[in-house]
């Protein structure tokens, strides 16, 4: 079963670990040897996106230059020219962690920007999400379907959502209580396209005033 902390180890550190296996906590190891030694121990983190069997040296180098930063650890000390040695605090980081790379997998195939930028959109929607505010205020248990969902829309009909509401609220003001079904079947007529109940079932409809 693969560790916690094993799935815990970003690119930087792996190279660190790289380097550790092949001595850098007493010499300084070629970037080319950590590209290949990296790539051993977390197959493609370190490749191409379109040619999947090349490792990227340029993407073994940054991760480098970040183990050197004391923003990152300060894990290694070195340069492209020179090679890579540990650091104090590199070699106790890999005293501590290389243990687990026996039990860890590291793979992964590397995002291109399109799907880095998806990633990035969808855990913003998720921690503005009235579900996350709730788990975060200890209110776990009143998390429903409607605080996690989301729907999208094309751009013109961007503003469906306010007619919901708008339709909604006239209809409790003027009977005292309205359905999801009624709501849909109003929109959809209004609008002149079908709106589906789930899409109205996402808006606080009961919140009228």
């Amino acid at each position: 079963m693969t560790s916690p902390k094993a799935k815990a180890l970003s690119n930087h550190e792996i190279v660190t670990l790289a380097a550790y296996l092949l001595g850098g906590d007493s010499k300084r190891i070629d970037t080319e040897d950590i590209a290949v030694k990296a790539n051993e121990l977390a197959p493609g983190r370190f490749n191409w996106r379109k040619y999947r069997d090349q490792i990227s040296i340029d993407a073994v180098r940054k991760r480098l230059w970040d183990a050197s930063r004391l923003q990152k650890g300060g894990y290694l000390l070195g340069s492209e020219r020179d090679g890579w040695a540990l650091t104090p605090a590199g070699l106790s980081f890999a005293n501590a962690k290389h243990g687990v790379l026996a039990k860890a997998n590291l793979t992964r195939t590397p995002l291109n920007t399109k799907e880095r930028n998806l990633i990035k959109r969808e855990r913003e929607r998720m921690l503005s999400s009235d579900a996350f505010a709730k788990f975060l205020s200890n209110q776990a248990d009143t998390i429903s379907l409607q605080d996690g969902q989301s729907y999208a829309v094309p751009r013109e009909s961007a503003g469906i959502t306010k007619q919901i509401l708008q339709l909604a609220r006239k209809a409790i003001s003027h009977w005292g209580v309205t359905t999801i079904e009624d709501v849909a079947a109003e929109v959809s007529r209004t609008l002149g396209k079908e709106v589906s109940g789930k899409l109205v079932a996402t808006r606080p409809l009961c919140q009228a005033g």
